[in-house]
Parts: structure tokens; sequence; C-alpha cells
């Protein structure tokens, strides 16, 4: 994990048929996040919450299995007014959260600025993902997610370019988040 070597990961037995570019790879990503769980306080500065640590821990390993492994992952930036119903969607979309996910919030002004990172997730996976937030704020809500007042930000993981740049695009969070994404250079 960012180059230092943690330790070591021993297959005691395995059918010789499992012996496949799809198995090593799954085991080089299961390596990968267990050396990050070893070295996660000495990867991010101790300076930032807890809650922006376990963003950017994710964040990074995400990037990494991207690029290493073509192993897809989402970002999605909500911008929600925080009027009472705006607290509500939130409020839905953290209870929506699958147990890799994970999500970084912000207030700043009336709106919450939500970040969800998706990983093992692709653009069908999403597809899937907006039908059930679509289907559990008609039942929960009784509107539509496009009826309040978000906006909704996607991107697809490819490199880390590209991702700080949809994360400057998406200032909504002014300087911390172009802070945060410094951190993630």
């Amino acid at each position: 994990s960012s180059g230092h070597q943690w330790g070591m990961l021993a297959v005691e037995r395995m059918s010789f048929f499992a012996l496949q570019d799809k198995t090593l790879r799954l085991l080089a990503i299961i390596a990968g996040h267990m050396g990050d769980l070893l070295s996660h306080k000495q990867s991010v500065p101790h300076i930032i919450g807890e809650d922006v640590q376990q963003f950017h821990l994710n964040l990074q390993r995400s990037l990494h299995d991207k690029t290493h492994f073509d192993v897809p992952a989402l970002v999605i930036g909500f911008t929600v007014n925080a009027s009472d119903p705006g607290v509500q969607v939130v409020q839905l979309i953290k209870r929506m959260r699958r147990g890799l996910d994970c999500i970084l919030e912000r207030r700043e002004d009336d709106y919450i600025y939500l970040w969800l990172l998706l990983p093992l997730t692709d653009e069908m996976g999403y597809e899937g993902y907006r039908q059930r937030l679509e289907l559990f704020c008609h039942q929960e809500l009784g509107k539509s997610i496009t009826e309040f007042d978000v906006a909704i930000h996607i991107h697809a993981l490819q490199d880390q370019q590209t991702l700080i740049s949809f994360l400057q695009e998406q200032k909504e969070d002014g300087e911390q988040m172009v802070g945060f994404t410094s951190v993630t250079a």
C-alpha cells in the first residue's frame, strides 16, 4: 500500500482452474484494501476530520483500483437546499448507502453538499441506484427527486487529473473541497 510492504497474502489452496487473471486481480485488490487499513492513519494528514480522512482513503483506493485493475467507481455530488424537505432527501440518501459506499457531507450557507463514492459501480450500476433513489423518494417523501431543490453531478473515475478537475468544477464546497483535491493529488 502506497509503495510500502505491510505484509503478504498467502493462498494455501486454490483450484487450478481458479488461477486466472480475474482471480489474481481480485486478490491484489483485497491485499490493497488490507494494506490501506494498516496504513490508514499515516496516509492522511491528521489536521482534517475523520469523515474527510475516510472519504479520502476510499477515494484513493477506488482511483488506484480503476487505474491499475480497471475496477469501476463513481463519485456523485449532491447539492441540496438545506430546507426541511432537502434535509429529508439527504437523510434518505444516507439510509440508502451500501456497505462499501462512502459519504462526505458539508453544510455551507443554505445548502448541503453531499459527496457519495460508489466503489465497484459503473454507469449501469448508477442507473439502478438512481431508480432506487426515485422509488424511495416517491415512497417516503411523496415526490420525485427532481421536484426537490437538488442538483446531481456524476463522475465515473478514470484518472487522478479528471477526478481533480471534476471536484474543482463542483466548487460548491469552496476552499475546503479544493484543499481536499490537493490532498488527493
